[in-house]
C-alpha cells in the first residue's frame, strides 16, 4: 500500500474530469492505496472554486488525507 500526495493539477484535473484523471482517484483507492495532498492544495482550490462546484469539490477533499506543510516536512521533499 502507497501513500500518494496529489498536487493541485491533478486535483484540478481529476474534478474538472480532464486528462484521464478524474479516474485516477477511485484506481488508486480501489488498490488499497492511500491518497492526500497537502493543506497548501486545498488553499488553491478554494481560491479557485465556483458556487456550483463547491459541494461535489468538499466531497472530494473530504476523502482525502490532509498534510500540513510546514519548514521542517519541506526539506524531506528530494529524499
Amino acid at each position: 500500500m502507497a501513500i500518494y500526495l496529489l498536487d493541485t493539477s491533478v486535483m484540478v484535473d481529476a474534478l474538472n474530469r480532464k486528462s484521464g484523471r478524474s479516474e485516477l482517484p477511485a484506481s488508486l483507492n480501489d488498490s488499497g492505496d492511500t491518497l492526500s495532498c497537502s493543506v497548501a492544495s486545498i488553499t488553491e482550490i478554494h481560491a479557485g472554486i465556483r458556487p456550483k462546484e463547491i459541494a461535489a469539490t468538499e466531497l472530494f477533499l473530504e476523502s482525502l488525507e490532509h498534510y500540513v506543510v510546514d519548514v521542517e516536512l519541506a526539506r524531506y521533499a528530494d529524499y
